[in-house]
């Protein structure tokens, strides 16, 4: 990983806001950010995780001004106050995501009158493989697929968490890992 510190937030264009967490770590935080596929993540002030696709607009500040502790792992730094430990994410030399057939489905709830964006597509497709490569070949909209082999349907998900108007969907379940 790429240790970078910055000021305040990864960047403008970082995801909503943020993420706190009582027992942050670093790996924590890459999770989260791992899942949005971004390219950056960073920690603030002991819990706070922030994912970007860039980072350094407000410029870069002095090492010394990240000295705060993880909340989730005290032999490691989580940035400072208003201070980013920021890390490159890295996600192998291939361009081609690793997929892994998921038992349970999580539910994605979303709150239409907050959130218009779609959650999902559907294209055709004649097998799980074929859905898979759909899937990856739609970049970071695509974080999991459903495949139904009777309907020759590939559900393209945003989230790698089933929308509510999947709940009834019959298909193989795939998140990328």
């Amino acid at each position: 990983m790429d240790l970078r510190l910055h000021i305040l937030q990864v960047s403008p264009d970082s995801v909503g806001s943020w993420v706190h967490d009582d027992a942050m770590t670093l790996i924590m935080c890459s999770k989260i950010c791992s899942l949005g596929g971004f390219a950056y993540f960073g920690v603030q002030a002991a819990a706070f995780c922030f994912c970007g696709w860039s980072y350094g607009w407000q410029g870069s500040a002095p090492e010394s001004d990240c000295f705060q502790t993880c909340t989730g792992d005290s032999s490691t730094i989580c940035g400072g106050q208003n201070r980013n430990s920021v890390y490159a994410m890295h996600y192998g030399n291939n361009n081609c995501k690793t997929f892994r057939l998921e038992a349970s489905r999580p539910q994605l709830k979303v709150d239409a009158a907050t959130f218009t964006q779609a959650t999902y597509s559907a294209v055709g497709a004649t097998e799980a493989t074929d859905c898979i490569l759909k899937c990856n070949s739609a970049g970071r909209t695509c974080q999991a697929a459903i495949f139904n082999q009777q309907a020759r349907l590939c559900h393209l998900l945003r989230f790698a968490l089933m929308p509510q108007a999947l709940n009834t969907t019959v298909g193989d379940f795939y998140v990328i890992e």
